[in-house]
């Protein structure tokens, strides 16, 4: 679990310095290796990312996912509606 903080984290300061390519490929790599709780953070920041680059099937996917496992998130709920 502690790996899968760390690779959110990770990602997060991929975000803040604009390498947005790198951060899907940590996180869709994360994600495929199983990331536990940190699977709906993860899949929402992916999500984030997709939108923010044009890939609105892909995001919406993504946000899918997060709500799937977190379904009680009002964070999750809000973007998943943004997407919408």
């Amino acid at each position: 679990m502690r790996d899968d903080s760390d690779k959110l984290l990770q990602a997060r300061g991929l975000v803040q310095t604009g390498q947005c390519e790198l951060t899907k490929l940590v996180l869709v790599r994360a994600l495929q290796s199983g990331a536990g709780d940190a699977a709906a953070p993860m899949c929402q920041l992916l999500s984030q990312i997709l939108l923010q680059t044009g890939q609105k099937e892909p995001a919406l996917h993504y946000a899918e996912r997060a709500i799937a496992s977190n379904p009680e998130d009002p964070d999750l709920l809000v973007h998943h509606s943004n997407v919408l």
